[in-house]
């Protein structure tokens, strides 16, 4: 991914002063219903991957960045499931069309429900931020 301009996902209240961010990995796993809830398959191609499938339990998107804007991730989610547009397949293309916008109010999508949103890790490079040594 890298870096550039999120202001297509970024919330019409973010008082970031930049949309520029630092997305180091996007990443899509699946659950299948007959799978115990710890087993994942690695689903980065999501032209293969139906959405609408019945046997797909849950579908999972990490995204690993240096930092987020407000509702960034949740508009990320939303506007991928909503560019499936109740078809069965949504790709990657769609959310480098969506990038190239760079403006949230030309992304047709609600955010996603910030029920199955989590924060799963937190990792700091104290070096780079000069924390003193105690």
């Amino acid at each position: 991914i890298g870096e550039m301009d999120f202001s297509s996902f970024r919330n019409s209240t973010c008082q970031s002063n930049s949309p520029i961010r630092n997305v180091k990995e996007i990443t899509f796993y699946s659950s299948l219903e007959d799978e115990p809830a710890n087993s994942r398959s690695n689903i980065n191609d999501l032209n293969t991957t139906s959405l609408l499938d019945p046997n797909v339990h849950v579908i999972t998107m990490k995204i690993v960045a240096d930092s987020f804007l407000q509702k960034m991730v949740r508009n990320i989610v939303g506007a991928l499931v909503h560019s499936s547009n109740g078809q069965s397949q949504c790709n990657l293309e769609t959310l480098s069309r969506l990038l190239a916008l760079k403006d949230r109010s030309k992304v047709m999508a609600r955010p996603a429900p910030p029920q199955g949103l989590y924060l799963a890790d937190v990792h700091y490079d104290w070096d780079a931020l000069k924390v003193p040594k105690t």
